[in-house]
């Protein structure tokens, strides 16, 4: 949950990864640091030779 500066009424905040045109996830933004990557570790994976294991 993000608080706006002038308001107390949380907002939630996402990000859609889109992979391959078919592969549509959703992930809440709802922590001030999330990891992006291949790994299983990784908060927000990604699936793609691309992207290093964990960011």
């Amino acid at each position: 949950m993000v608080h706006h500066q002038h308001s107390t009424t949380p907002i939630e905040v996402s990000v859609l990864v889109v992979q391959d045109l078919r592969d549509v996830q959703a992930y809440r933004l709802d922590r001030l640091l999330l990891t992006v990557g291949r790994s299983k570790q990784a908060d927000i994976q990604i699936v793609s030779q691309e992207v290093s294991r964990i960011q």
